[in-house]
């Protein structure tokens, strides 16, 4: 027997489903993904939050800032790295050149998800990147 979860049976539900009406209680982060395999650019738009990066086969990703028009002082952007296809060589750049935090650059020989975060401000001279760490 099918459970009636009808506003009238439990009224509990109707004030949940009000609740969520009146109020924003979920948020999301604008997010894309980009399948990369061989060269692949990327061009960051004002609006990324998390790009997804399934990297299906070798890859060189570059970060283009060229379509950048700076609603906000700086320019963020959370990278997710994903290998559905098991481990690959990867290798990232960026114009201008990536500047590494702590000259830390991210190791992706497990092949397990990988977070990233990329920031530019419209006058330097390079993209900062650091390594949030891998996933697992």
């Amino acid at each position: 027997q099918a459970i009636d979860e009808s506003t009238e049976k439990y009224p509990s539900n109707k004030a949940v489903k009000d609740a969520i009406s009146d109020k924003k209680l979920l948020a999301y982060e604008n997010s894309r993904s980009v399948y990369c395999a061989g060269d692949t650019k990327v061009t960051l738009q004002n609006t990324d939050e998390v790009i997804r990066l399934n990297i299906t086969d070798a890859a060189t990703v570059s970060f283009d800032v060229s379509a950048l028009t700076f609603p906000k002082t700086v320019y963020t952007v959370q990278i997710y790295v994903v290998f559905p296809n098991g481990a690959k060589t990867i290798s990232l750049s960026a114009t201008p050149s990536i500047l590494w935090i702590n000259n830390t650059v991210p190791d992706f020989y497990s092949g397990a998800p990988h977070w990233l975060v990329l920031r530019f401000l419209p006058n330097d001279s390079f993209v900062l990147m650091s390594d949030a760490g891998k996933v697992g």
